[in-house]
This record gives structure tokens, C-alpha cells and sequence, in this order.
């Protein structure tokens, strides 16, 4: 499941592109000097009553199809590189094209397989079980689609900073410490298709589980789920403590048959799925 996952966000990441997102255009990411965008708040400025909602019931599908992927997760294409500034197949529309960023500190990792692809099964994660306070909603306000909260996930992280006694440190020696933040977004409850494609920025959506996802790329232009070492959870944090996603968690399960469960939402206001 993890490896449909994966192409899956992917897949949504080179055609996010098609979709404007309401956040200003932001910078790519890197463990070390990625940053979070001040938050999108305009729940003041909208005085209808809020209303919560269910995700289940507001993005509703049936069916009893099952889900299947042949996917072969040890070589897995790598997407260093893959940006544009206009729209292409295979690419991301991206807002940044200069990274001169750091990005992961450490030698390269040994699940890369040296003919552009990777191997996820081999890859190191950063050790640890970590609980946190976690807080996040979801209202609907008027025809907008408000979301708060502290930015902690609802799921256990590693030890961060990455400790010289973890493995993963040999790879990626993150310094950040993840800290609370204050997130409100208001994005479209009903979204459309734009006329004209808009590329994307260094966020790019919010999952249910509270946690930011960042796009596909470290600060050097590479693809940031094979070079960056993540928690159990696929994610980490940045300069600032924002701790986010740069795909899909193995953390938000989707054991649903048929249509994938509703996962998170992109900044345009469209639902991302498992």
C-alpha cells in the first residue's frame, strides 16, 4: 500500500499544477531551511456561523473495488530535477527553479540503486515514538472550508533533532526540533478546475492529520522523499519546527475498498486521496 501511496502523490504532485492554489507561491524545502508560509487566516473576515463537517459525508463515494498496485518498490524512479516552468508531463509546475538551498547533510544514501531509481524498502528512517498535543478541525464557513491547528500530528514522530546514536544520522543530520504552530487555512469547500494552470509553491496542502505537506523537492531541486530521512511516519522538520510531509504517510491509513479514502486537502481546495 505504501508504494500505491507514493505513485499516487506523485501523480498528484505533477498535476497540482492544473489547479491554482489560494496561499502565495512559496519556496522549495529542505530539513534544514524549508519554511511554513504565514497562514492563510481569513475566518475573520467571513461571519457566517460555523458548521462542522464530516469528512466521510462531504466527500462521499462507494464502491467494493479493491485496492491493488504493482508497484515494484525497490526501484522506484527518482524525480530529482523534475521541474519546470511551464507545464509538462513528468514535471512539476514549479513556482521556485533556483535551488541553492543545503539540504540533507550526510553521505548519499545506500538505497539508491545508481540507474535513477531507489529502493524504499532499504531506506533509513529516524528513530523514536514520540506523542504530541495534537489539535486540528475542519469547519465550513459560508462556501469556504476553514481548517486549524497546532500543527502536531496526531500520530507518534522520531526523536528530532536526528541523535549521532541514530542511523539515520549517517545520512541526514537534521538539527530541527519540531514546535507547535498556528495554522488556520480557509480554502474553497467546492472547488473548480482552473481555466489556466498555476504553479506550485513549497506547501501545498494540509492532511487530516493535522500535518503540512510540503512539495516534492529538497533545497537542492532533488527529490526530497529519497535524499531527506523521514520518521516512521515519512515526515520531519524544518528550520522553523513546521514538521510536515513531502508525501503521502504510511501514518494515514487507507484500508477502504473502492474509491481511496479522502486524505488531506491541497491549497486549491481539492481533496487529496490514498
Amino acid at each position: 500500500m505504501k508504494r500505491l501511496i507514493i505513485l499516487l502523490m506523485i501523480s498528484f504532485l505533477l498535476t497540482a499544477c492544473l489547479f491554482p492554489p489560494p496561499p502565495p507561491p512559496q519556496t522549495g524545502s529542505d530539513s534544514s531551511t524549508e519554511s511554513l508560509p504565514p497562514a492563510n487566516d481569513q475566518s475573520s473576515q467571513n461571519q457566517n456561523q460555523a458548521s462542522p463537517t464530516s469528512e466521510a459525508e462531504s466527500e462521499s463515494h462507494t464502491s467494493d473495488a479493491p485496492h491493488t498496485s504493482d508497484v515494484d518498490a525497490t526501484h522506484l524512479e527518482i524525480g530529482d530535477g523534475k521541474y519546470s516552468t511551464t507545464p509538462q508531463v513528468g514535471y512539476v509546475f514549479s513556482c521556485q527553479t533556483n535551488y541553492n538551498g543545503l539540504g540533507a547533510t550526510g553521505a548519499p544514501g545506500n538505497w539508491i540503486n545508481g540507474d535513477g531509481t531507489w529502493n524504499a524498502l532499504m531506506k533509513a528512517v529516524v528513530d523514536g515514538s514520540v506523542s504530541w498535543p495534537h489539535s486540528f478541525s475542519i469547519s465550513i464557513q459560508g462556501d469556504q472550508r476553514v481548517l486549524t491547528g497546532n500543527g502536531l500530528p496526531d500520530h507518534t514522530t522520531g526523536n528530532y533533532p536526528i541523535s549521532p546514536s541514530d542511523d539515520a544520522y549517517v545520512y541526514d543530520r537534521n538539527p530541527n526540533s519540531i514546535s507547535e504552530q498556528n495554522i488556520t487555512l480557509t480554502l474553497p469547500a467546492n472547488p473548480t478546475i482552473a481555466s489556466q494552470p498555476t504553479c506550485v509553491g513549497g506547501d501545498v496542502g494540509i492532511m487530516l492529520s493535522g500535518v503540512v505537506l510540503f512539495n516534492a523537492f529538497d533545497a537542492l531541486g532533488r527529490d526530497a522523499q529519497v535524499h531527506e530521512v523521514q520518521d516512521e511516519c515519512d515526515g520531519h522538520p524544518q528550520q522553523a519546527g513546521v514538521y510536515h510531509y513531502h508525501a503521502l504517510s504510511d501514518c494515514l491509513e487507507d484500508t477502504k475498498t473502492g474509491h481511496s479514502a479522502l486524505m488531506g486537502y491541497a491549497f486549491d481546495g481539492f481533496g487529496i486521496y490514498g
